[in-house]
């Protein structure tokens, strides 16, 4: 269950991880065996260095509560990756009807293998579309901002391109309990005293599997089912 909301902290101070799960094995002779678990890799991020002042803690232990901390997935801008900045072409045949067009971002090397990301968050004043070259405009087209889905109407066979400012990262955070120091001057004081001992904030990526459109304000995804109270949330 992911919570269309962002973090409410300013993220361009992040820490910030990707991972793959790799299993190696290695025979008698050194030589070794190497199978890929996972083709994408996991993104882990931690927002320490994010709470800067007393009134960052406050946001923070509000929004945290109201995840209930792991229990609720939520969105953040990932300033590493967080944009499509060349024009990529979607996949598969135009028809000439209405169409819906998922968005992704491509990474390749010209000597490795590439990698498709679906990009299910994007802003969708963010997204731009271009048909043979020419730009589409946007009362022409629609962006589900929580899909990831541009729904278009394209010329038979033509080519259809697309650019993204700006999409989300959907993350969880990776700990049950938030553990904050508090110092007396913060509250007696007017000043900024900044934080001396931010806590950690550690954070893990969610893969989205399949949407459902209701609530209108959750995603459902993946096949683990995690109960609260009554109600039943599905995880990935």
């Amino acid at each position: 269950m992911i919570h269309q909301k962002l973090l409410p902290l300013d993220m361009k101070s992040l820490t910030a991880a990707l991972g793959f799960r790799t299993v190696v094995t290695m025979g008698k002779s050194g030589r070794e065996n190497r199978n890929a678990n996972w083709q994408a890799p996991r993104r882990m991020y931690n927002a320490s260095v994010c709470v800067k002042t007393y009134a960052d803690i406050l946001t923070l232990n509000t929004f945290f509560q109201s995840v209930k901390g792991r229990l609720t997935g939520f969105l953040i801008k990932d300033y590493l990756d967080y944009s499509v900045d060349t024009w990529t072409t979607f996949t598969g045949t135009r028809t000439g009807s209405s169409e819906q067009l998922q968005l992704f971002k491509l990474y390749e090397d010209a000597n490795l293998n590439q990698y498709s990301r679906t990009i299910y968050f994007p802003l969708g004043s963010s997204v731009s579309l271009q048909e043979n070259g020419v730009d589409v405009s946007s009362s022409n087209f629609s962006v589900s901002e929580t899909t990831g889905i541009v729904t278009y109407t394209a010329t038979a066979s033509s080519t259809v391109t697309f650019k993204i400012s700006t999409f989300y990262t959907p993350v969880r955070f990776d700990t049950d309990d938030l553990n904050v120091t508090l110092l007396q001057q913060w509250l007696e004081s007017s000043v900024n005293f900044g934080i001396l001992d931010p806590p950690s904030v550690p954070m893990i990526e969610l893969r989205l599997e399949t949407i459902s459109s209701t609530p209108p304000n959750f995603v459902y995804y993946g096949a683990e089912q995690v109960y609260y109270g009554s109600e039943t949330v599905v995880y990935g």
